[in-house]
């Protein structure tokens, strides 16, 4: 098995191999561009984090290195890692006050229990074993620390480095759930082009026995969402639930269809009223 690890390590290093990696300073490239964006838009959940319980930060996948700048700014010790780091990066980190590595996601040369958060935006799609992943982020985590994560939702187009389609969030709560993370007192939403979570590492580490049947992970859901867990008697695991949902608070569960707001009603109102108006004339 070690044998064979080490090959599909080298394998899969070989197909990420990029002879352009990140500029920081060339502002005409598209996608450092789209990333900004991606960055301001993550600004109403990074309020979200609790900073002042945060000393030091975790950033896998740091990209152009937006997050690291802000957490930096923020006064906290701030390490960014990625598989492709380039001396352009590097001067960028020091200059910004945090600290660059190449390194792997699933992976960590890192101590165990020695990051208050984690902060992985639109890094996750880009494993090959999200569990393998999110159990590494999780070892690194102190206990009680927080997991901050933002992959895309589902969608059809296939892009370069995303192995996986995209997510819900019934489907990224159940792997959270599963890799032993609190989701009781836990956030997620959707927005836009990000389904976001945020959650936390128990104190007590929570027993992984049979954790991947929902019969069994269902005690460790929001109270919000084991209301609507339904019966399967087709399933091993008993139980079931749909994941397009909205936004999950530990008191609010909001299914997609229930997020059709006042604004959206009056604006699908008057696009009806100008259809039967060129119509039907009425």
């Amino acid at each position: 098995m070690k044998n064979s690890l080490k090959s599909f390590l080298a394998w899969y290093e070989s197909i990420h191999e990029l002879k352009v990696g990140y500029s920081t300073t060339n502002e005409k490239d598209s996608h450092r561009a789209a990333t900004r964006e991606l960055f301001i838009a993550s600004m109403p959940f990074l309020r979200r984090l609790p900073l002042s319980k945060i000393s030091n930060v975790l950033d896998v996948g740091l990209g152009y290195g937006f997050h690291c700048e802000y957490f930096a700014s923020k006064g906290l010790e701030t390490t960014g890692i990625s598989s492709h780091v380039t001396e352009e990066l590097e001067i960028a980190a020091r200059t910004a006050g945090y600290t660059v590595q190449k390194m792997d996601m699933h992976f960590l040369c890192l101590p165990d229990g020695n990051f208050d958060l984690v902060w992985s935006h639109h890094s996750l799609e880009h494993s090959f074993s999200p569990l393998l992943a999110l159990r590494e982020w999780y070892r690194v985590l102190k206990p009680e620390g927080y997991l901050a994560v933002s992959v895309p939702p589902h969608k059809h187009d296939i892009v370069s480095g995303h192995f996986n389609v995209g997510w819900s969030i019934g489907q990224l709560m159940y792997l959270l759930g599963i890799c032993g993370y609190d989701l009781k007192s836990s956030y997620f939403i959707e927005d836009g082009y990000n389904v976001r979570a945020l959650v936390k590492r128990p104190l007590t580490p929570i027993d992984s026995s049979g954790l991947s049947w929902m019969i069994n992970l269902e005690k460790h859901f929001p109270e919000s969402l084991r209301s609507q867990m339904k019966n399967s008697q087709r399933s091993l695991g008993k139980l079931y639930f749909n994941g397009a949902l909205k936004k999950v608070t530990e008191d609010t569960c909001i299914e997609k269809c229930e997020m059709f707001d006042a604004a959206s009603k009056r604006r699908c109102l008057q696009m009806i009223k100008c259809i039967l108006k060129k119509t039907l004339g009425v």
